[in-house]
């Protein structure tokens, strides 16, 4: 693994490459890839092994995730790599990702909220929940407290998302 942590699926620079102008062309290829409320993804196995070698020839470090939902998106269609599970977590796919949970248990205080501050107990090493279920009543409580005007409203469009790592050499060695 490239990093200890993951906290939350913005909590890192999505596209390391981007504001570097030589990698003009591999930029230009994801911003290809978004389509609406999607993010950009790499889903072509080809260019995924591009864009890492590309990133590791220029000594820029990368993590790979693999984000897991039931939404309609680009579809990975190679043989998958090995993953390691790190937990789900509640993201808005606008541009790239933004968490929910990340955002609320380590940019806000909630202590006003007890209820709703429980659940940053329940969150794993990677500041992500374990099981899909309970992510699932954390937003519940969630939703109740900004329907009473105590929370903030983040977005229209939510989804819950199974965030696995994928290992720079087992990407590479497909």
């Amino acid at each position: 693994m490239c990093f200890e942590e993951y906290r939350g699926i913005m909590r890192f620079e999505a596209w390391p490459t981007w504001s570097e102008s030589e990698f003009k062309d591999l930029n230009s290829y994801i911003n290809y890839l978004y389509i609406g409320y999607y993010p950009e993804v790499i889903s072509e196995l080809g260019f995924a092994k591009k864009y890492v070698r590309e990133c590791l020839k220029n000594n820029i470090k990368i993590r790979i995730l693999a984000i897991e939902s039931d939404s309609e998106r680009p579809i990975w269609k190679a043989k998958k790599p090995e993953m390691h599970y790190l937990g789900y977590e509640c993201a808005s796919p606008i541009g790239d990702y933004f968490s929910h949970t990340g955002d609320d248990f380590n940019l806000c205080n909630l202590t006003d909220y007890p209820e709703y501050e429980k659940y940053k107990e329940k969150l794993n090493g990677y500041g992500l929940f374990d099981d899909i279920e309970t992510l699932k009543d954390c937003m519940e409580v969630r939703e109740r407290l900004f329907k009473k005007g105590e929370l903030e409203y983040l977005c229209d469009y939510t989804e819950y998302i199974r965030v696995s790592e994928i290992e720079i050499m087992h990407l590479l060695a497909l």
